[in-house]
């Protein structure tokens, strides 16, 4: 997904990032609250994970030391905050983010106990990997065992679908090398 760039609108203060983490999650319910002015979308489990799990990331360490009131430049209003941390070798600012410890793409629930904090690089780097076995993910609850039952059935499809793709393109191909060669003057 294409996400846009982001246009930076104001810098918030870093000691007041665990309290205005706080009043999001708050109020998730009213879908949006006014900070420094501008409407912020609280429709998202990113800020309670942020605030739940931890300004730090879970793998290297990175914390955060600041956040900004943001918005991507493809939508009209939809204002957010994000939080950064700066890298210490480079200076470079790194998005924290919220992460699925038993990824969606492998049946990985979408709950508060299936995240963690990631820096985007983190994040990137992880993809969609876990270090946990699907019995280990079934026990803490990050998936369930249908969910893991219906994926294994439609990876089975999958590979029963792309048999039959090739054995159609096989048919297809023997197919046309028997047709005869036509000049292409005939199409004119």
């Amino acid at each position: 997904m294409n996400m846009g760039r982001l246009k930076r609108y104001k810098l918030l203060d870093f000691d007041k990032i665990e309290d205005t983490l706080r009043l999001l999650v708050i109020s998730r319910p009213l879908g949006r609250v006014i900070i420094c002015g501008y409407p912020i979308w609280t429709d998202t489990d990113r800020y309670e994970s942020l605030y739940k799990h931890g300004l730090i990331c879970a793998k290297c360490g990175l914390k955060a030391s600041f956040a900004a009131i943001e918005k991507n430049t493809d939508s009209k209003n939809k204002f957010h905050i994000n939080i950064y941390g700066t890298r210490k070798e480079d200076g470079k600012h790194i998005l924290l983010t919220k992460d699925h410890i038993y990824p969606r793409a492998m049946g990985g629930l979408d709950i508060m106990e299936n995240y963690q904090t990631l820096c985007s690089s983190c994040n990137g780097k992880k993809n969609n990997k876990t270090d946990i076995s699907i019995e280990e993910a079934i026990e803490k609850g990050y998936t369930t065992k249908e969910i893991q039952d219906t994926l294994i059935i439609l990876n089975q499809k999958k590979i029963e679908l792309e048999k039959l793709q090739k054995e159609y393109d096989t048919i297809n191909n023997k197919f046309h090398s028997l047709l005869p060669k036509r000049d292409k003057s005939e199409f004119i």
